[in-house]
């Protein structure tokens, strides 16, 4: 087997080793507007009802 053409796994695990770098700003900017859409879909109105209604 040719080094270019590896099975699926290991051609996957050596794309994201060549590609850790990019991978891992990719993954905090998934984090951030995850956050961001948690604190704004749940804690706020949830605060505010309670601050309101409870």
């Amino acid at each position: 087997m040719s080094e270019t053409r590896k099975p699926g796994l290991l051609q996957k695990l050596a794309m994201l080793k060549d590609h850790k770098k990019e991978l891992f700003w990719v993954w905090v900017a998934y984090q951030t507007v995850k956050g961001m859409m948690t604190t704004s879909l749940i804690w706020i109105p949830l605060l505010y009802a309670l601050k309101n209604f409870g």
